[in-house]
C-alpha cells in the first residue's frame, strides 16, 4: 500500500471552504483532526505527519519555508489518489458532490482548436513519435501527450515528481513495465521524435540529468552504478543495445527506463510539457499516461484539454495487435463497444482481410466514441494497426441492478434515489437516460482516471463507502458451516489446546519400520471396519518411494509424536504433545466376477481421522495425566466414563477400559483398550482407542531417555453419535 505525503497547507487550501470542521486559518493540527476523520469516512488512513521532510523540491522555490507535510495510506489500485490534486479533489467530492462537474477531457490541438474527438494525424497532431522496430522486444509501445500554456508553482511542480516516482513504484512494478520521461518541450527540436534501440557502445551520447559530463550507453551505466537509479540498470543490462527517444534534430531527450537528458529537463516555469511513456504493457502505459492527463487537468488555459500525440510504428513493428486493445477494456459480460473507430475498421461487425470478427461481448460496458487512428491490417489475419493518437481517453460504463447493490451490501432498504445520489460522491457519473428513481437498473459511467473499477461490484464498493460503513446496520451473515468431522475435530483441538498441550503437525508419510518394527507391531492384517480403531492394519504402501523415510502412508499419528518427542528433548519437562489428523489403511475386499468363477481381489483404502496425545516426564511415566485429559475430552463431547462393565443403560454414552495384554507399543499389564458405546443400545460396544505407557524397546528405537504415555483414539464413531453430542464451546 503506496504512503503519500503532500503538503499539509496546500491540502488545507484546497479543502477550504468545503470540508466543515476547518479552521479558519491554517493551524496544524487542528486541520489534521478534520484530515483524520475525512480520511477514515473515504476508506483511507491517515498515517501522521511526515517528520522526515521539510517540503522537498518544490519548497525550495518557494523561497525555501519548513511547511509540515502528512502523510496518507492510499490503496494500491486507486492510482487516481496517488498527488495532492486527486486526494484533494476525491474529498470535496465527497463531501459536496455537486461542487466539481464529472471530468468530460477534450482534445486540443497546437493551434487552440478544442475538439470532442481524437482528430487525424494530419489536421489535429502536431507532434509524431515515430517507433522504430528495434524496440521490440525489449520496451516495444510507446504513447504520448503535450500540454501547452501549463501553469506550475513550487507545491504543484513537487506534487508533479511525486506522482511520477508513486507511479513508478507501485503500477509501473519499479519501472519494469512502464517509464515515463517528462521534458521541456520548448528545449525540445522538431516535431517528428523517434524511439527505438541504439547500440549501447558508441551508438548515440548524451549528457544525463543533473550531469556535467557527455556519455554513452556504456558510459551512462558506469556514472550512475552509484547513484539513486542503481536499482533501475539491472532492467536494460543485460542489452546490447539500449532503448533511446531523440528528437526532430536526433539529440537524445531520454533513455527509458533510467534518466532523462539535461538539455530538456522541466522546472517549475516551464509552461509547454511533452510527456512520452515507455513500456513494455501497452494496457499500463495508457494508465499512466490517463493519470497525467488528470493531473494536468486544472493546470491547462482550458481544463480538462491535453493535444494528442500520433504514434506510428515501423511497418516491421509487430505494433498493437486485437489483443493490446482489447486489453484495455475492462472485462464483465456484456460489452458494447459503441461508436468505436480503429482506422477504416469498425468493431461491431468487422472485416479484417476476409475474416469477421464478429461482436465483441466483453461485460456491460460502453467504452464510448473512441478513435484508434489508422489501421494497416496488410494481407495478416489479425486485427492490427501501426498507426495509433494517444491518449485515448477512455470511459468505461456499467450497468448496475438496485437489487445487486442490496445483496453485496446487506442493506435490504437501500432505494435507487440513495444510490443516484451518492456516487456522485465517488467520482461516478450515472447517465441521463438511466437516472430514474423508479427504475431497477442504472449505467454508470467511471472517469479516465478509475481504472481500479473492472466490475459492478467495484461500484457498490463505493457506494457502501459514501453511505458510510458506520451506517449500515449489523446482521449476522451465514457462515461457511463446517462439516460434521470437521466440527469436531476443530471443538477437540480447543479444548485439549485450553487444557495446556501443544499441537504437532507432523508427515503423512513415514517409514515401515517406524510404524511396525519400532512399535513392535506386525504387518498385514487386513482393516475391514471403517469406524473402529484398528490396532495392527495394513499399510498403503507408497509406489517407488524417493527415500525410506516415506515408504508409505501413516496408519497411526504414534511414530509422528515420539519422532517429535525424540527431536525436542532439550526442552523443559514435562512434555505434552498431541496431533489430530488423518490416517490411511488398505483393505482387501473379495468378489467374485459375474459369469466367472475367478476370485479377484479389489484393493481399498480406508482413511480415518484420529487423536492422540503424548506426555512425558523424567521420573515418571504420567499415565494418570494423559488418562486425565481423556477423561477430560470425551466427557466434554458427551460422554460418561464407567471404570467396569456394567448391565443397565445410562443417560449418556458410555465408555470404559478394558485391560488387554498384546504385542504393541505399550508395557504388558500397562495398556488398556478403550471401549465405547450407544446409551440406547449396550450391544454395540466398539473399540475407539489405546492408552499405555510407551515400551522401553519402543523408546530406545526413537532415543528417548526418558518415560512417556499416550493414548490414541479414533473420532469415527463419535460422529456416528454426533447428532445426540453437544459441540458447543467451554
Amino acid at each position: 500500500m503506496p504512503t503519500l505525503t503532500v503538503d499539509a497547507e496546500a491540502l488545507y487550501e484546497r479543502l477550504k471552504g468545503h470540508v466543515s470542521g476547518l479552521p479558519l486559518t491554517f493551524e496544524l493540527f487542528g486541520f489534521v483532526n478534520v484530515l483524520e476523520k475525512l480520511a477514515f469516512d473515504y476508506g483511507l488512513e491517515y498515517d501522521g505527519l511526515d517528520e522526515t521532510s521539510v517540503g522537498g523540491a518544490g519548497m525550495v522555490a518557494m523561497g525555501g519555508a519548513i511547511r509540515p507535510r502528512v502523510r496518507v495510506d492510499i490503496p494500491a489500485n486507486r492510482y487516481d489518489l496517488l498527488c495532492l490534486e486527486g486526494l484533494a479533489e476525491a474529498f470535496v467530492r465527497y463531501v459536496e458532490p455537486t461542487v466539481l462537474p464529472f471530468p468530460e477531457y477534450k482534445y486540443v490541438s497546437s493551434t487552440g482548436v478544442v475538439s470532442d474527438s481524437i482528430q487525424s494525424s494530419t489536421n489535429g497532431s502536431q507532434i509524431t513519435v515515430r517507433v522504430r522496430a528495434s524496440a521490440y522486444p525489449l520496451r516495444p509501445y510507446c504513447v504520448a501527450a503535450v500540454f501547452r500554456g501549463v501553469s506550475f508553482d513550487g507545491v504543484t511542480f513537487a506534487s508533479f515528481i511525486d506522482l511520477q516516482d508513486k507511479l513508478h513504484q507501485n503500477l509501473a512494478r519499479r519501472r519494469t513495465l512502464v517509464s515515463m520521461g517528462t521534458h521541456d518541450l520548448d528545449q525540445l527540436a522538431g516535431c517528428e521524435f523517434e524511439y527505438g534501440c541504439l547500440p549501447r557502445r558508441g551508438g548515440f551520447h548524451f549528457r544525463p540529468l543533473n550531469q556535467t559530463v557527455e556519455v554513452d550507453g556504456e558510459g551512462m551505466m558506469s556514472l550512475l552504478a552509484e547513484s539513486y537509479l542503481k536499482p533501475y540498470l539491472g532492467i536494460i543490462a543485460d542489452a546490447d543495445a539500449f532503448p533511446v527517444v531523440q528528437d526532430g534534430q536526433g539529440r537524445v531527450a531520454s533513455v527509458p527506463p533510467i534518466i532523462n537528458s539535461d538539455f530538456s529537463r522541466m522546472g517549475v516555469n516551464t509552461t509547454n510539457v511533452f510527456v512520452e511513456i515507455t513500456a513494455t504493457d501497452h494496457h499500463k502505459a495508457e494508465i499512466v499516461l490517463d493519470q497525467i492527463v488528470a493531473f494536468m487537468a486544472d493546470k491547462m488555459p482550458t481544463p480538462y484539454t491535453v493535444e494528442p500525440v500520433t504514434i506510428i510504428y515501423d511497418p516491421d513493428h509487430p505494433g498493437l495487435d486485437a489483443r493490446v486493445l482489447n486489453g484495455l477494456l475492462p472485462k464483465g459480460d456484456e460489452t458494447a463497444v459503441g461508436k468505436t473507430a480503429v482506422g477504416k475498421t469498425a468493431v461491431g461487425k468487422t472485416d479484417v482481410g476476409k475474416t469477421d470478427v464478429g461482436k465483441i461481448d466483453v461485460g456491460k460496458i460502453d467504452v464510448g466514441k473512441t478513435d484508434v487512428g489508422k489501421t494497416d491490417v496488410g494481407k495478416t489475419d489479425r486485427w492490427v494497426t501501426h498507426e495509433i493518437v494517444t491518449p485515448r481517453l477512455n470511459t468505461s460504463r456499467f450497468k448496475l441492478s438496485l437489487d445487486y447493490c442490496r445483496k453485496v451490501i446487506g442493506l435490504s432498504t437501500l432505494d435507487m434515489q440513495t444510490v443516484l445520489d451518492v456516487l456522485p460522491k465517488m467520482g461516478l457519473r450515472v447517465l441521463p437516460e438511466s437516472n430514474k428513481s423508479d427504475t431497477q437498473y442504472i449505467t454508470v459511467e467511471c472517469p479516465i482516471t478509475r481504472r481500479d473499477i473492472l466490475h459492478p461490484c467495484d461500484i457498490v464498493e463505493d457506494i457502501a463507502i459514501a453511505i458510510g460503513y458506520n451506517n449500515i446496520g449489523y446482521h449476522a451473515m451465514q457462515a461457511v458451516k463446517f462439516q460434521t468431522m470437521q466440527n469436531l475435530t476443530e471443538t477437540t483441538r480447543r479444548l485439549v489446546a485450553e487444557a495446556g498441550w501443544k499441537e504437532c503437525l507432523t508427515f503423512g508419510l513415514v517409514s515401515h519400520k517406524d510404524c511396525y518394527a519400532a512399535l513392535r507391531r506386525t504387518d498385514g492384517l487386513t482393516d475391514t471396519n471403517k469406524i473402529y480403531y484398528s490396532h495392527n492394519s495394513a499399510p498403503v504402501i507408497v509406489q517407488e518411494p524417493k527415500t525410506r523415510e516415506f515408504e508409505i502412508v501413516r496408519p497411526t499419528l504414534i511414530p509422528g509424536l515420539l519422532n517429535t518427542l525424540s527431536s525436542n528433548q532439550a526442552q523443559n519437562l514435562p512434555i505434552k504433545l498431541f496431533e489430530m489428523g488423518e490416517v490411511l489403511s488398505s483393505t482387501t475386499t473379495p468378489f467374485t466376477e459375474p459369469n466367472s468363477a475367478t476370485i479377484v481381489r479389489d484393493n481399498h483404502t480406508i482413511q480415518k481421522r484420529y487423536f492422540s496425545a503424548l506426555m512425558a516426564d523424567a521420573n515418571k511415566s504420567c499415565l494418570e495425566n494423559v488418562h486425565g485429559l481423556l477423561d477430560y475430552v470425551l466427557m466434554r463431547l458427551g460422554f460418561k466414563a464407567e471404570y467396569s462393565q456394567i448391565t443397565n443403560a445410562r443417560a449418556h454414552h458410555n465408555y470404559y477400559l478394558r485391560p488387554i495384554d498384546r504385542e504393541g507399543p505399550f508395557l504388558k499389564k500397562r495398556q488398556v483398550d478403550i471401549m465405547a458405546y450407544n446409551k440406547e443400545d449396550k450391544s454395540d460396544q466398539v473399540c475407539i482407542g489405546v492408552m499405555g505407557v510407551i515400551h522401553p524397546e519402543t523408546l530406545g528405537y526413537y532415543g528417548i531417555p526418558f518415560p512417556c504415555s499416550l493414548f490414541e483414539i479414533t473420532l469415527e464413531p463419535i460422529v456416528h453419535w454426533l447428532d445426540e453430542i453437544s459441540l458447543s464451546a467451554p
